[in-house]
């Protein structure tokens, strides 16, 4: 578990080499919030992973969208209390 107690945020998580970077991450200890417009793979993806994988719909080319996403991710991930001490 090389990533054990990180946090990441993935962009265009819901497909190809970013989806396997957050399946990548996820196995590897990683909490991780993937973020696309597909929402169908996206959530697919996550659902593979959870609890340790989040999708959020953002498009990341409007920075609304994008601000109020890693809000989002921030609370998500800050909920997360591992039993490990």
């Amino acid at each position: 578990m090389l990533l054990k107690g990180r946090r990441a945020i993935v962009t265009g998580g819901a497909s190809g080499i970013a989806a396997a970077t957050v399946r990548a991450y996820a196995r590897e200890g990683a909490r991780v919030a993937s973020i696309d417009i597909d929402d169908a793979s996206g959530q697919a993806v996550a659902e593979e992973a959870e609890p340790e994988v989040a999708y959020f719909h953002c498009d990341v080319s409007k920075r609304a969208e994008v601000l109020e996403t890693f809000a989002h991710c921030v609370e998500w991930s800050s909920q997360f209390h591992s039993g490990d001490g």
